[in-house]
């Protein structure tokens, strides 16, 4: 009995959000408590995940530890995020499935990449969150020295269990920060990307990337950029020798994203020329984010360049 519901508990919860399959699997699973001598208990894992918010799309067994240990959770999320992982070669079959049935290897984020040899923990990215949640990246695949692709997903422990929230996929920096936070009531994962660390004599860009739950999936609201830093060419940007530096500061408010921009221009010898400020508001519409305005940095450098072509 106890190995049966170790079989079913990514099914139980993967089929939990949709009402056709939930009355068919109660049926099935009625079938098979009745083999096992009793019909009237409700399988634990299904039970507890009743009792979460947010409801999670998928739920595994976590390994039994040694009396009075706990579990420390890390190269276990290969294979609750991808029940096909196979652990003891450290592989993801190319067409393995998230444990919500998502063909997450499919997407095109992982275009012109390619597999790591082995997985480990060391392709694990993890932020921490209140309530037992985690939010992490399992970068299965490689794009360049310093960027990858893989799986996203929100997973919370309790107990004897670990609960799959919403899954995705993220394309970025190997060094990203992950993290979380709340719009409204609803929880968002957070992708930071530091392009602009050190020192700075080259165009860069820090990003941000906001991830909704829709579902049981992670859907990208929005993407924008942190910092950045152009260079000014006489030609195609400003007058040779300028620095173009946005810099932006997110927040969560209500049910809002509020972002202040602010762009300035500095002369070769680095005194301010020219500065602008914007805040931007984005709200929800669907699966991503509607900002009120187009970014400050494209607005500012749109009129620089319509007003070098005009000379």
């Amino acid at each position: 009995m106890a190995k049966h519901r170790h079989e079913l508990a990514f099914l139980t919860l993967a089929v939990y959000h949709h009402p056709v399959l939930r009355v068919l699997f109660a049926l099935l699973w009625v079938g098979s408590l009745a083999s096992c001598g009793s019909a009237t208990v409700e399988p634990k894992v299904e039970h507890e995940a009743r009792l979460l918010s947010p409801i999670p799309a998928c739920a595994a067994v976590l390994p039994s530890p040694a009396p009075g240990v706990q579990v420390a959770l890390r190269k276990e999320y290969w294979t609750i995020v991808f029940p096909a992982f196979d652990a003891a070669q450290g592989r993801l079959p190319a067409d393995a499935l998230a444990c919500t049935g998502a063909a997450l290897l499919q997407d095109g984020a992982f275009s012109e990449s390619r597999v790591v040899d082995r997985l480990t923990d060391e392709q694990i990215t993890m932020g921490g969150g209140a309530d037992g949640i985690k939010a992490v990246w399992l970068r299965s695949h490689l794009i360049s020295e310093n960027g990858a692709a893989g799986a996203l997903a929100l997973v919370r422990t309790k107990g004897e269990f670990a609960y799959v929230i919403a899954v995705g996929v993220h394309r970025g920096r190997i060094d990203a920060r992950l993290s979380l936070d709340r719009l409204g009531s609803d929880i968002v994962l957070l992708v930071r990307e530091e392009g602009c660390k050190g020192d700075k004599k080259g165009p860069c860009q820090s990003l941000l990337s906001v991830y909704l739950v829709r579902q049981g999936k992670l859907s990208l609201g929005t993407r924008l950029a942190l910092e950045q830093m152009a260079f000014g060419d006489g030609e195609t940007l400003g007058e040779e020798g300028q620095v173009f530096h946005l810099t932006a500061s997110p927040s969560f408010v209500d049910r809002e994203l509020r972002v202040m921009e602010r762009v300035r221009v500095l002369d070769r010898l680095g005194r301010v020329v020219r500065w602008a400020e914007l805040e931007r508001v984005f709200i929800e519409v669907g699966d991503v984010l509607e900002p009120s305005d187009d970014p400050l940095w494209t607005q500012m450098t749109r009129r620089i360049q319509r007003r070098n072509r005009g000379r």
